[in-house]
């Protein structure tokens, strides 16, 4: 199904949240973070979502907040079960496999992160 949004975002951020979080498939958290070891998110600016359409609409807002603020922005990769909830525990079943490689970890860096991920069965 395609979307059309009613917002002045990038295209392929507004394909990308809707490929991930399709229709019913649960809340999405958004969670204003600094980039600092052990930091909690800002609880004035965590949301839930209902729908990436709901993400999308305040998208550019939450995006302002966290440069005024000097926040990274962060969202719940999988979906959760409910609203204001964000531990394991609430998250429910996805649309992705999430991988997190470091090219320093590897002796060819992105070269060999690549090998390994084309050479995946899907």
């Amino acid at each position: 199904m395609q979307t059309e949004y009613i917002t002045n975002i990038d295209p392929n951020i507004a394909k990308f949240f809707e490929l991930l979080f399709p229709q019913d498939s649960g809340w999405i958290e958004f969670r204003p973070i600094q980039d600092k070891k052990k930091s909690r998110p800002d609880t004035q600016a965590r949301r839930w979502f209902k729908s990436h359409q709901e993400l999308i609409r305040a998208y550019p807002a939450m995006i302002e907040y966290c440069k005024k603020h000097r926040l990274g922005a962060f969202y719940g990769v999988m979906p959760r079960c409910d609203t204001g909830v964000g531990s394991k525990q609430h998250v429910i079943s996805g649309w992705a496999v999430w991988a997190d490689m470091d090219a320093k970890d590897y002796s060819r860096g992105w070269d060999e992160i690549n090998e390994i991920i084309q050479g995946l069965e899907i």
